[in-house]
């Protein structure tokens, strides 16, 4: 059998194997500079991802720094303890302020509920009496007129009541302030009223 002889020829990436008698084979490959430039350029891109990004340690470390430093800024400053306010009251005095701020309230309410009665009174018999009359124009007049009676005289009572009220809780304030050297708590203040409820 004849002996044949090949040659090898690289042509850029391919390696061409050939036969004098004109045969040939293409085999890829990658020259030993190619291989170079590309475990080159990968080792570069490795270390450039190592550089610019951090791993999960450095975001955890970050995480914490930051998170401290938030913590921080917004952490409020303690209050120191404040005395209480009755601590240098002259408790004496204050018993004897609300015993008068208690008893000038009573009399300001029974005077409110003995213009209320009468007035509720006066009120009552009148409508008792307009109901009682068979004159229709008559009865009519005297509905409005007990009404109107009942409204005026009610609230005569109620504005005398509240301005008594004022002076009293006016005098115990000043009473406490100058005399007893008090700062009042929020329990030893005048309550809002209501529609349902009269505040004394």
């Amino acid at each position: 059998m004849k002996s044949q002889t090949f040659k090898n020829l690289t042509v850029g990436s391919l390696l061409i194997t050939f036969a004098v008698a004109g045969a040939y084979i293409i085999t890829p490959q990658i020259t030993r500079a190619a291989e170079t430039t590309v475990t080159g350029s990968t080792a570069s891109s490795t270390d450039r991802t190592r550089d610019n990004k951090p791993t999960r340690t450095r975001i955890l470390n970050k995480f914490e720094t930051d998170r401290g430093s938030s913590t921080a800024s917004t952490t409020r400053p303690r209050l120191e303890p404040v005395e209480p306010a009755h601590k240098n009251t002259d408790n004496t005095c204050m018993a004897k302020a609300v015993a008068n701020r208690e008893d000038a309230l009573l009399i300001a309410w029974t005077g409110l509920n003995t213009d209320l009665t009468e007035a509720f009174t006066k009120r009552s018999k009148a409508l008792i009496a307009a109901w009682s009359n068979e004159d229709k124009k008559a009865h009519n007049a005297a509905t409005v007129a007990a009404w109107k009676g009942w409204k005026d005289q009610s609230k005569a009572a109620y504005t005398e009541f509240k301005t008594d009220r004022k002076t009293v809780w006016e005098t115990f304030k000043n009473t406490t302030k100058t005399d007893c050297k008090a700062t009042l708590p929020p329990t030893e203040a005048l309550e809002r009223s209501s529609a349902d409820m009269i505040a004394i």
